[in-house]
């Protein structure tokens, strides 16, 4: 915003909290790469008692996630820029699934995780998306589909939580408009070049 005389006026308190933990989630971006350990959790009506999974994440520069289950009866999740691939850890067990680019709440929620994880690229973050802050965490914001995605069908919003110091993702918070919650916890951080 700028003013009649040419200074810039003062950002809302709105805008300016945004900002402000944007500028720390770009804090995080040092390396181009992260390995950590995450923990999974979804609750859901479906459910009886809250699943819950851990294992290793690594991230790869520009748009590769892999979520390894420590279970050796549990998964492998491969997130890459056009697909969403599940295989078993027991090789003996049948492959899963791969999944194309078909559905938009599939292609917004990749494309905000990658963007998330990489630390870097605010269009690719804000590309059809609602981003807030969170008041009373001075490290958290929200992201939702913007109006009129379809994605605003299953998706509420997409919480996110930073470490205060570093600046990385430390928690994320999928509320699904149906009730489900599902929540991937990381801790153990390490960027590499």
């Amino acid at each position: 915003i700028v003013d009649m005389r040419g200074a810039a006026a003062p950002e809302e308190p709105l805008a300016r909290a945004a900002s402000n933990r944007v500028k720390l989630w770009q804090k995080a971006g040092t390396g181009n790469n992260l390995a950590a350990r995450y923990r999974m959790t979804r609750r859901s009506s479906l459910l009886f008692e809250t699943l819950t999974t851990q294992g290793s994440l690594r991230f790869t520069a520009p748009a590769t996630l892999e979520l390894r289950d420590d279970d050796p009866t549990g998964a492998t999740t491969r997130v890459t820029a056009g697909a969403l691939e599940i295989t078993a850890n027991d090789a003996t067990l049948p492959a899963g699934p791969t999944l194309g680019d078909g559905s938009p709440v599939r292609r917004w929620l990749r494309d905000h995780v990658l963007a998330l994880l990489g630390a870097r690229d605010l269009a690719a973050l804000r590309a059809q998306a609602r981003l807030r802050p969170v008041f009373g965490l001075r490290t958290a914001f929200e992201l939702s589909p913007a109006p009129g995605h379809p994605a605003r069908a299953a998706i509420h919003d997409l919480a996110v939580q930073l470490d205060p110091d570093s600046g990385e993702l430390v928690r994320l918070v999928l509320t699904e408009t149906g009730g489900d919650v599902v929540t991937l916890t990381l801790s153990d951080h390490q960027r590499t070049p």
